[in-house]
């Protein structure tokens, strides 16, 4: 978790919870000091994605798959991207 979400992971109560605990708590303070800043709630949302495909659809967690969900749920809001700010959102995209 560490290594694939930074932000969400430096608000984490205990660094050593297991995946488990994780997926078994079922409160968001049980597992995180809140308030979460906005790139660590991001990153709470990909997560969220990636626990529910586990549990629900048996798909394991892989960095390439939560970056192409990322990428197509940012699509789906490009509409609401200012037209000042489109060629720096496009570049932070086009880094992924």
């Amino acid at each position: 978790m560490e290594e694939e979400f930074p932000s969400l992971f430096s608000f984490t109560q205990n660094e050593d919870i297991s995946v488990f605990s994780i997926l078994e708590a079922e409160h968001m303070d049980e597992i995180f000091n809140l308030p979460l800043s906005m790139g660590a709630y991001q990153e709470l949302i990909a997560w969220q994605e990636v626990r529910n495909n586990h549990i629900f659809k048996g798909i394991n967690a892989t960095l390439h798959i939560w970056k192409r969900n990322f990428k197509e749920d940012i699509a789906l809001l490009w509409h609401r991207v200012k037209h000042t700010n489109q060629a720096s959102f496009q570049l932070w995209i086009d880094s992924l």
